[in-house]
């Protein structure tokens, strides 16, 4: 009996040496942690300027994203409602163009229209719709008038559609040229939306406006799909 109590004894303080070399363990570890969080704290290679900056300049990313985001004319798809173009072969109306959605699937008159599905390529709008079938006035529709703007100057412009689209009421010492793309600044439509380019610049002595021809850029007999911006404005 006596020898059971000494061996119970004996592997009571066996535990007890054990549990306080984990416990002195785990607080070694603990204060090494502190240890080291401390030394980098006050390490000269740890500096809060450094972290103030790093902040700073990643706010500044993040708003040049947002900015870069705002300036692009890009919507989401899932507001897009897609439709394809019946063929009017052998005629050469470029001004209508019929495709194959209508009031059933949600289409409703002055919807933007797309030649694609980002929503960068203004084609026209919706000008009237049927159950299952809508027409849309194209660009190319000689009634079409609408404020754009031309190049990276922004300069205020009328856009006038038909088989010769072209530009009337631009300033003449505005600093634009052939090439500049020509935007949509006109509530109707989404801002910034691409129309086409500047083509050849027409520009009189005595004239105070400049006009000039521009370049679709979708020709209505080479599109097939068209994307209608169902929410908008």
């Amino acid at each position: 009996m006596k020898s059971l109590r000494m061996i119970s004894g004996s592997v009571a303080l066996a535990l007890a040496i054990l549990g306080l070399l984990v416990y002195r363990t785990s607080f070694v570890r603990v204060l090494g942690t502190v240890g080291d969080f401390f030394r980098r704290a006050t390490d000269s290679s740890f500096s809060y300027a450094e972290l103030k900056r790093l902040k700073i300049e990643n706010k500044s990313l993040l708003m040049e994203v947002l900015k870069s985001r705002k300036a692009l004319p890009f919507i989401a798809a899932s507001r897009f409602l897609e439709g394809s173009v019946y063929s009017r072969y052998p005629s050469n109306e470029r001004s209508l163009v019929v495709i194959d959605r209508g009031a059933q699937d949600g289409v409703v008159v002055g919807m933007p229209v797309f030649a694609d599905v980002e929503g960068n390529l203004l084609f026209g709008k919706i000008s009237s719709v049927r159950d299952s079938q809508s027409e849309v006035r194209t660009l190319s529709d000689a009634t079409w008038k609408s404020s754009v703007e031309i190049g990276d100057k922004k300069i205020k412009a009328l856009f006038v559609g038909g088989n010769f689209p072209h530009l009337e009421l631009a300033p003449k010492e505005g600093e634009w040229k052939e090439g500049d793309a020509v935007r949509n600044v006109s509530p109707d439509f989404p801002l910034g939306v691409l129309l086409g380019t500047v083509g050849k610049v027409k520009e009189e002595a005595n004239a105070i406006w400049k006009q000039a021809t521009v370049v679709l850029s979708v020709a209505p007999s080479d599109v097939t799909r068209l994307y209608m911006l169902t929410r908008f404005p």
